[in-house]
């Protein structure tokens, strides 16, 4: 058996055995029960890495051409098969992409227990359940039986809604953002169950393999896998506590010449930082100069809990550069997903097209839910509980966190949004052994090298979520932490009076609010 592999050619190793394999099997040269080589001893006669032999041989499983026997290696299976031979099950895991199969999952797992009763979840970013309680629920469902004169909108939910999302939605939703400083009309909006789906359709339109992508580290580990999956190239920009350090772009936007900019401008994910005005102004002036759009992510930029947040790059955009991704997964009813990307009409329209081919419509009755509460003022009542439920909340974590802090650990106190970005105390602790601790426990949250796409930072850090556990959750997960910490720290760190313990402490504000600190 012969087998050559040429390094001049554009054909993968893998699939240039896969395929000479493949002639000689089918032409009968290879007969039916015949043994292959060992993955190592074709290895060594292709010159070739074992791990390849092994794709090459998943290739030809999955064209149901060899079997593999455990304990015996690969044999020639195809011709028996024809005449009624036995057929093994498929090899799905020769079938799917490797680059899928090798998406880390860690961060859909903490997720996806959010939702157990078993647990307390700071993990996943999640509205507050205590705001939609059943009688608000039912106030929302009865307002879609109150049209005079109109059929009631229960039958519209029934209806498929336009591609670009219902048009009275669309309206609310300009008159919604025109509040931000931000004028576009209903014909400039799109609907998306999500911002991570109005992502996805954007990148389907503007970008191809191997374009380049400038992005904030860290950044949310969705938006980063879905780039890499596509084959996009990430270009990370570093921060500091006044958001994206826009003074060292210019030389990676000459380098590189990104396609895209993205940012998560207001009390980003994970670390709650708000980019600076000037910062903002900086950067719209690089996305002109160098002709690159800007997308912002601004779906917490409702959640501001003293003086009210920076304008948005695309309410200071005069030449029409930047797209804007606003989501109601923070401030909504739980359960119903519903975002909007706002963009010149050229983008909206052209977007539109991405739709139609992924979906028949979109979800007829959140659009009509969210509709009616916008247009009775309902959504705007609900959204000032939230923020002050969430800024107990988030006062009460800070204020539970002082014993982390007194050991050397580090948050600052956020301005809005749902997260607390703390640096556990010394490098004694990691991340990984902490988490398996917490979770023992019944706590989750999420390691904070989970955000850096190349794994360069967020060793020393964890993300924790205020918004969806309620108060005595959070009094007592923030205390099964400190446990945990405690338990985790290496011997080298001192004595046992300097750990963390539960104690009193001091109110604390941020500028502009008032402290509502419980005791």
């Amino acid at each position: 058996m012969w087998i050559s592999v040429n390094q001049q050619c554009k054909t993968p190793y893998f699939r240039q055995i896969a395929n000479q394999l493949k002639e000689m099997i089918l032409k009968g040269e290879i007969p039916d029960k015949a043994m292959l080589p060992s993955e190592r001893t074709m290895a060594e006669l292709c010159g070739v890495h074992r791990n390849t032999v092994i794709r090459a041989y998943h290739e030809l499983q999955a064209d149901g051409l060899i079997i593999s026997m455990q304990g015996r290696g690969y044999m020639v299976l195809y011709h028996s098969q024809e005449n009624g031979g036995t057929s093994e099950p498929a090899n799905w895991l020769g079938l799917i992409r490797s680059d899928v199969q090798d998406i880390d999952t860690t961060y859909n797992w903490l997720f996806s227990r959010s939702y157990q009763k078993n647990v307390i979840s700071f993990a996943g970013g999640l509205v507050s359940p205590e705001i939609y309680s059943d009688q608000v629920m039912q106030q929302i469902l009865q307002l879609l039986s109150r049209r005079e004169g109109e059929t009631p909108l229960f039958e519209d939910a029934y209806s498929y809604t336009p591609y670009q999302g219902m048009v009275e939605l669309r309206q609310q939703l300009a008159l919604f953002f025109k509040g931000k400083g931000i004028q576009v009309n209903a014909r400039q909006i799109q609907v998306v169950a999500d911002a991570n789906q109005g992502v996805d359709f954007l990148a389907e339109m503007l970008l191809e393999r191997g374009d380049v992508v400038l992005v904030e580290d860290p950044m949310s580990p969705d938006l980063y896998r879905m780039l890499l999956l596509k084959g996009i190239q990430i270009l990370a920009a570093p921060t500091d506590e006044n958001g994206i350090l826009v003074e060292a772009l210019e030389p990676l936007l000459q380098k590189n010449r990104p396609k895209l900019m993205y940012v998560n401008s207001s009390y980003h994910d994970p670390s709650g930082v708000i980019t600076s005005l000037q910062r903002r102004q900086e950067l719209l002036k690089l996305s002109y100069r160098y002709r690159i759009p800007i997308v912002e992510e601004d779906a917490a930029s409702e959640l501001y809990y003293g003086l009210r947040q920076v304008p948005s790059y695309m309410s200071l955009d005069r030449s029409g550069m930047v797209i804007y991704i606003y989501s109601f997964a923070l401030t909504f009813a739980p359960g119903i997903k519903i975002a909007c990307v706002a963009a010149p009409k050229p983008v909206v329209e052209n977007m539109g097209k991405i739709v139609a081919m992924r979906l028949t419509c979109f979800d007829s009755m959140s659009q009509l839910l969210l509709c009616e509460c916008m247009k009775f003022g309902l959504y705007q009542e609900l959204l000032q509980k939230t923020r002050d439920l969430y800024r107990r909340k988030r006062d009460l974590m800070y204020q539970l966190l002082e014993p982390v802090r007194r050991m050397g650990g580090q948050c600052e106190l956020p301005r809005g949004g749902v997260y607390v970005w703390l640096r556990l105390p010394d490098d004694t602790v990691r991340v990984e052994k902490l988490r398996r601790c917490a979770e023992k426990k019944g706590v989750l949250f999420v390691p904070g090298f989970l955000f850096f796409p190349f794994g360069t930072g967020g060793q020393q850090y964890i993300r924790l979520n205020y918004s969806f556990a309620s108060e005595e959750q959070i009094k007592r997960g923030v205390s099964l932490l400190i446990e945990a910490i405690n338990e985790t720290r290496e011997a080298s760190c001192g004595s046992a009076e300097e750990k963390a313990l539960p104690g009193n402490v001091e109110p604390v504000c941020g500028e502009g609010e008032e402290s509502t600190l419980i005791n």
